[in-house]
């Protein structure tokens, strides 16, 4: 785990409005423009150009992870996710996160060239950061570590645990369908310290609960019980 990472991350996402009044303070001062998204129905068509763009509050800087910029692309889509409180914390994130191109650092206040930046915020958004057991989801870095040891993406090449722990999130409001074996590789990985057992075992997170189920929540409240309760779960979707 990563402390930097970590600290960062936990701060930008649970003080997040504080940041989005900061960003929009620097970015007016330094004469570009700034947009607010919210339409979630066109979420896709600039998630892929989310991915490859950091804001870094400290300094009011842009990173740009891709090809060389055309002059005609002035115009940068940024998520919550993507926020970072200063340089730092973009170099350790480069060592969990290998990239395949160059990237470029834009300082915006002594940049000569005019940008457009575009802060989306949709009700997907609002979801996971509504809630404060999902908002921990939004520490993640997308570096992928998760996948590379998930005894069930040997078998799903495509499957990434906290991307499906996310969907559905999204889809149902809960996660009825964990694929598991409880190994924990995944958390040993992580460098902002996410704990995805928490969601794919711990039974708070199904909505509809069977008489059992109900007992051994009341059951893992009480710390003497909570071994137990845990190795019943663990055993249970072995």
């Amino acid at each position: 785990m990563n402390s930097i990472i970590l600290s960062s991350k936990k701060k930008i996402i649970n003080l997040l409005n504080e940041y989005l009044l900061e960003i929009d303070k620097n970015v007016k001062n330094s004469k570009h423009e700034l947009q607010w998204f919210s339409d979630s129905s066109k979420l896709d068509s600039i998630l892929f150009k989310e991915k490859s763009v950091y804001y870094v509050v400290e300094g009011n800087i842009i990173i740009y992870m891709g090809d060389e910029l055309n002059k005609k692309d002035n115009t940068f889509f940024i998520s919550p996710r993507n926020i970072l409180l200063s340089m730092n914390e973009f170099f350790e994130i480069l060592n969990y996160k290998p990239i395949n191109s160059s990237y470029q650092i834009i300082n915006l206040n002594t940049s000569k060239s005019r940008y457009r930046l575009v802060f989306s915020f949709t009700s997907i958004d609002e979801k996971f950061l509504k809630n404060l057991d999902y908002r921990k989801l939004y520490y993640c870095i997308d570096c992928n570590l998760c996948q590379t040891v998930c005894p069930i993406s040997k078998v799903i090449p495509d499957f990434y645990p906290i991307e499906d722990i996310k969907r559905q999130i999204m889809e149902k409001n809960m996660v009825s369908e964990p694929l598991c074996t409880s190994c924990k590789a995944c958390e040993t990985v992580c460098p902002a310290n996410i704990k995805m057992s928490e969601y794919l075992l711990n039974l708070k997170f199904k909505k509809e609960k069977t008489f059992l189920e109900r007992i051994l929540i009341m059951l893992n409240n009480k710390p003497k019980y909570q071994e137990k309760v845990n190795n019943y779960i663990n055993n249970r979707l072995k």
